[in-house]
């Protein structure tokens, strides 16, 4: 029997995805939300609900697993917000929860600043179970200083790889072992 996961994966990916195939290559049923299927065209507020709801239904345990990437990360810290400590595993791999500027390039996400408010002062509900989170370096989507603000908030294990958004499959594999997401 399969052992179940919530993944919520970045803007344009699914959960059959590349991350999602790896998770259920090792042996996890795979359930969580894309940016497909219409809960793209839902408001940002309703997302969170329906993720929230997702979480208090069947993911919400010490032995709960949730993983998200990118865009993903913010949609999972943004529900987490609104609920008691998180008390499984949380898996985040390249967070981008804030909003910045860098140039010409920006990454605009809703709620940014109430949620970096949170994190940066430490009101965020802090997980209960193991967190850990594997970003690029050289990635202008997530600073390095808004990865490091994890690292207090919500007690994770910070990794930083030499890479841009796009981390290498080896890397988030070895973010999954570390938090004992394994076969």
């Amino acid at each position: 029997m399969l052992k179940p996961l919530y993944f919520l994966p970045g803007r344009g990916a699914r959960l059959n995805g590349r991350l999602g195939a790896e998770l259920t290559a090792r042996g996890y049923q795979v359930a969580g939300r894309s940016l497909h299927d219409g809960f793209e065209s839902l408001d940002f507020q309703a997302q969170l609900s329906m993720i929230r709801d997702d979480l208090i239904a069947g993911h919400f345990e010490p032995s709960s697993i949730v993983v998200a990437h990118s865009y993903g990360s913010h949609l999972c810290l943004s529900s987490l917000m609104g609920l008691p400590p998180f008390p499984g595993t949380l898996a985040l791999v390249s967070p981008a929860y804030r909003q910045i500027q860098v140039g010409f390039s920006t990454y605009r996400v809703p709620g940014a600043r109430q949620l970096a408010k949170a994190i940066d002062q430490n009101s965020f509900p802090k997980p209960l179970g193991r967190v850990g989170v594997v970003s690029g370096n050289d990635d202008w989507q997530v600073p390095v200083q808004g990865v490091i603000a994890l690292e207090s908030a919500l007690g994770a294990q910070i990794t930083f790889v030499k890479s841009q958004h796009e981390l290498p499959a080896a890397d988030v594999q070895q973010l999954l072992n570390a938090l004992n997401i394994k076969a």
